[in-house]
């Protein structure tokens, strides 16, 4: 799925299915979550490329390829996660195909024996109710103490006293 005022539209494919969408009011669909099932594998990408020739050929971007298949059954837990909320977190695009490849997805997981839960890690969609920077904090274990932490991000902005390291190192004080 793709932001569907910047889709300049594709061939039919049997292959490959788009699916572009728009959203109401403020922000874009920014949702960069591809599921590739294969015979013997499937892969999640994650990142900020766009489905377009700049964001795969021209751009600096950041994208995480998460495999499972019989012998890295490990990543099959957290692409499970994310396949279980897709219905939910793209409700106003879903449709019968994107039904079918997420079904097929998590028939191949359990062929592999891919764990149900993944141990210490989890998948997490922003949705706008519930911050991913409040999914983070919720997460991390309390007798944790944080020692370094590393962001990666192709969107950022200049920090004015009150941007996103600001905010951060705030909500992580009051844990």
């Amino acid at each position: 799925m793709m932001e569907g005022r910047r889709y300049r539209g594709r061939p039919r494919s049997l292959r490959v299915h788009v699916a572009p969408g728009s959203r109401r009011g403020p922000g874009v669909l920014h949702a960069k979550v591809t599921i590739l099932v294969h015979d013997d594998a499937v892969r999640m990408l994650v990142g900020s490329a766009n489905l377009t020739t700049p964001g795969f050929r021209e751009n600096r971007e950041v994208d995480l390829s998460l495999r499972a298949d019989r012998r890295a059954r490990d990543a099959g837990a957290l692409v499970r996660q994310a396949l279980e909320a897709m219905p939910t977190m793209l409700a106003p695009w879903w449709d019968e195909t994107a039904a079918r490849v997420r079904e097929l997805a998590l028939e191949r997981l359990d062929a592999f024996g891919a764990a149900q839960t993944p141990e210490d890690e989890w998948f997490a969609w922003s949705d706008g109710a519930d911050p991913l920077l409040k999914q983070l904090l919720d997460a991390w274990p309390a007798d944790e103490v944080v020692e370094r932490i590393r962001i990666v991000s192709p969107f950022w902005s200049e920090e004015d006293g009150q941007g996103p390291i600001q905010q951060f190192l705030s909500e992580t004080a009051k844990q």
